[in-house]
């Protein structure tokens, strides 16, 4: 999965806001207020208390102030209040704080970051806010040694985000390397710098996603990806969304382990390029109906497709699930003396 730290000082809307700001950040705030719904893979991070923190500093969109804002930029007959204070709520409410789960909070001084500050509008509060969140994705990234923060969304131009800063304190003060013995420190950090979906897609190595998976959503994440580079390589991609629908099954990922077909090991990479064919329907995968029961919920006929044809003789089990265009999921792989599909429910395929 990929964590976003969404940049918190998008959801306050100031008052001496430019034009130009504004038209940015509510394209921004829409397109991500619908990845939070539609991208399982895509996890936005909110910095904790961002709630309190808006209300306190007299942030939170209202109606009024939404209104004399879009009066003031000559916005009133582009957007209504409503349109910038919808998606606000609706990050509020779906964006995912349990990420930061190891800090509640910190202080650090002497924040230095590429591309300089300011960043909103010269409101220091709101500056404070948006580095807090930085400074603490990169504790959290520390602490689990696993980079599960790896972008910051905003409306900055650059590629990326560098920053450096003395940390002070971190609350709570057990966490190892953040200690009371061990501060204060120079900390610094770099992150991928996003503004869609689709930047975040053009980073992540398909093969990479596959190697740490630890669930059916990594998987799938791994084949759309795997599809996205076939797909610019033939001239055929648009976006995420010409990418065919597929699922990945429940007991998917636990038969890539049984089967030596998941992390670095014999058959992954070959395996991940055999789903990608399926699902893209190539000519480098030859697809045949497998001579069992459709299954039962749904009626999905079996299909069957060679993964290796020496050793193991490997297969990759799916389903094709009926409807008006082709839709694979993915049910299992398997050696060719054992060759059997699993009838997983389709309700729990991802």
């Amino acid at each position: 999965m990929a964590i976003v730290i969404l940049d918190p000082g998008l959801l306050a809307f100031l008052p001496n806001i430019s034009r130009n700001d504004l038209l940015a950040r509510v394209r921004l705030l829409v397109s991500w207020s619908k990845v939070s719904g539609t991208r399982k893979w895509a996890i936005l991070a909110l910095v904790p208390s961002i709630n309190d923190f808006l209300a306190q500093n007299d942030l939170l969109p209202a109606y009024e102030p939404a209104r004399r804002l879009l009066a003031a930029t000559g916005l009133e007959h582009v957007y209504s209040a409503e349109d910038l204070i919808r998606p606000v709520y609706h990050l509020l409410e779906k964006a995912v704080p349990h990420v930061y789960c190891c800090v509640v909070d910190e202080l650090h001084e002497e924040f230095n970051a590429n591309p300089a500050k300011p960043w909103h509008c010269h409101n220091q509060a709101v500056e404070d806010v948006s580095e807090r969140a930085l400074v603490m994705a990169h504790i959290e990234n520390q602490i689990h040694g696993d980079g599960r923060f790896g972008f910051f969304a905003s409306t900055l131009s650059t590629q990326s985000i560098m920053f450096s800063t003395h940390l002070a304190a971190v609350i709570p003060e057990n966490n190892p390397g953040f200690g009371t013995e061990d501060l204060p420190k120079t900390v610094q950090d770099q992150f991928h710098h996003v503004r869609s979906v689709e930047e975040i897609s053009a980073v992540l190595d398909p093969r990479e996603i596959w190697e740490h998976s630890s669930s059916a959503t990594d998987i799938s994440l791994a084949i759309q990806l795997g599809c996205r580079r076939r797909m610019l390589e033939a001239g055929t991609y648009h976006n995420l969304d010409s990418i065919p629908k597929f699922f990945v099954g429940c007991d998917f990922l636990p038969s890539l382990g049984t089967w030596q077909a998941d992390g670095r090991n014999r058959y992954a990479s070959t395996t991940l390029e055999c789903c990608v064919a399926a699902v893209l329907d190539l000519p480098t995968i030859e697809i045949k109906e497998f001579r069992k029961a459709k299954r039962s919920a749904d009626l999905a006929v079996p299909l069957r497709a060679h993964i290796s044809k020496t050793g193991v003789a490997l297969r990759l089990m799916m389903w094709e699930r009926p409807g008006p265009s082709r839709c694979i999921e993915f049910a299992n792989v398997g050696g060719k003396d054992e060759e059997e599909i699993v009838y997983s429910d389709p309700f729990a395929a991802v």
